[in-house]
């Protein structure tokens, strides 16, 4: 319950800081000099009079500033779409600020804003003169000085664009400039990238903002580990750098081994669980051993057989019948010997053919400890008669096979 509410927090956080200010408008009032100290349409400012107006009542001057959408030729009035602002009242009739730090307090008004920056704008700038010095936060209080406006285009960064008016009743100087906001890049302001190490991402920022992984991370948003090296790209993975977790069936210090099927004896695998059987064993679990007349080749896994392809290891050894030995594999007239022997302590044992070829075959029952096999071949001896033989091995246990 703690995780989920976490990882909301997290995404909640994300997203507001994603809904702040991408950026920033700066326009600072370096120079505003009224030295009659009058108003737009001429008269004092204190008194309303003709001039020469009274030195000892100045003016109480402020500004106020509005963004617009471009605009071949400003106008004043409209929304200020791309944002407004004021200042306090900064001085009489001559404001002269320092070109430092900007603040609020040296004629710099900051506009913010949280849209992609259009890099084309159109500006108004007002001086006014208020009534008293506090007066300044109404939309209709004071009286106009003196307006200023331009279009033109900025692009964010450090430096100022210089701006220069000489009206009928001022002369002002100011500069502009766009400024990205923390974390935010490019002409826009857009591009947002915030150096993390956490769920999120593990990585860092250029100058351009694009995102660089921390060591041991790769991906588009750096959130995925380089595992180990030699670490198997399909059947191993990893959750922190340098680890090589093992995917469902496979092992080993690269994840590059498949596990058995469990109980597998003489076996390997190639896939997960699997029990590929070793030369001469075989069964489920490659723990049944395979005796004379086994090929490589063979498969060890035995048919199905109805008990008219069964035979029984004998007591005693005798001749076969006639049908019997055609069914062995002798020919009508060869005197074929099937000898046997009971295994110790049980019954006689059937034994079923695993492959057939021309000369061999191979027999095992599912008994570990009971293994008939018989095998047919030629006898070579050269004093011997080149004829057809049946021999059958009777093990009494799977000791003799070790």
């Amino acid at each position: 319950m703690l995780l989920p509410l976490l990882l909301l927090l997290l995404l909640l956080h994300a997203r507001l800081q994603v809904s702040g200010a991408t950026g920033v408008v700066e326009l600072q009032v370096s120079l505003a000099q009224n030295e009659k100290g009058v108003l737009a349409d001429g008269r004092c400012c204190r008194g309303g009079r003709e001039p020469p107006c009274p030195m000892a009542e100045p003016c109480h001057t402020f500004f106020r500033v509005c963004l617009k959408e471009y605009q071949l030729r400003a106008q004043p009035g409209g929304p200020c779409v791309l944002g407004a602002a004021s200042t306090p009242v900064l001085g009489g009739n001559v404001i002269s600020a320092p070109l430092q730090k900007p603040s609020d307090r040296d004629g710099t008004i900051v506009i913010p804003f949280d849209f992609a920056w259009p890099r084309s704008y159109s500006l108004v700038l007002e001086a006014w003169d208020a009534a008293n010095a506090s007066d300044v936060t109404s939309p209709g209080s004071g009286q106009l000085i003196e307006r200023v406006t331009r279009s033109g285009m900025v692009n964010p960064g450090e430096g100022w664009q210089h701006l220069r008016h000489h009206g009928r009743s001022a002369l002002l100087e100011c500069r502009l400039r766009v400024r990205c906001h923390e974390h935010y890049y490019g002409p826009s302001c857009n591009l947002l990238c915030r150096p993390r190490d956490d769920f999120f991402g593990h990585h860092s920022c250029d100058a351009a903002g694009n995102k660089v992984c921390l060591d041991g991370w790769t991906g588009n948003k750096c959130q995925r580990a380089v595992c180990r090296q030699g670490c198997h790209k399909t059947h191993g993975f990893c959750e922190e750098p340098g680890e090589c977790s093992c995917h469902y069936g496979w092992t080993g210090h690269h994840c590059d081994r498949c596990l058995r099927f469990p109980g597998c004896v003489h076996g390997s695998c190639t896939v997960p669980w699997k029990c590929d059987c070793e030369t001469n064993w075989g069964g489920l679990l490659c723990d049944k051993a395979a005796v004379a007349g086994f090929r490589p080749e063979a498969k060890m896994l035995a048919p199905k057989l109805s008990m008219a392809n069964q035979y029984p290891c004998r007591q005693r050894t005798r001749l076969l019948k006639k049908q019997e030995r055609n069914r062995s594999g002798g020919s009508p007239g060869q005197k074929s010997r099937f000898a046997s022997r009971k295994a110790e302590g049980g019954d006689h044992v059937f034994v079923k053919p695993v492959q057939k070829t021309k000369k061999s075959e191979t027999w095992f029952v599912d008994s570990a400890e009971q293994l008939c096999s018989a095998f047919l071949g030629r006898e070579d001896s050269v004093a011997a008669e080149k004829r057809w033989k049946l021999r059958i091995v009777v093990t009494l246990s799977q000791e003799t096979h070790k």
